[in-house]
């Protein structure tokens, strides 16, 4: 049996999948100066 409580996932894995997963998603949903929070808040609402 695994001891899920010790488990680790090798960063390498982490961030590889975390890029696979921004190639794949579409630009609006990115927190970039082109879409997420940038597109969806104003300076005034600061």
């Amino acid at each position: 049996d695994a001891d899920s409580i010790h488990a680790k996932v090798p960063l390498d894995k982490v961030i590889e999948t975390m890029w696979e997963t921004a190639k794949d998603m579409n630009s609006k949903y990115k927190e970039t100066s082109e879409g997420g929070l940038a597109v969806r808040v104003s300076l005034s609402d600061c």
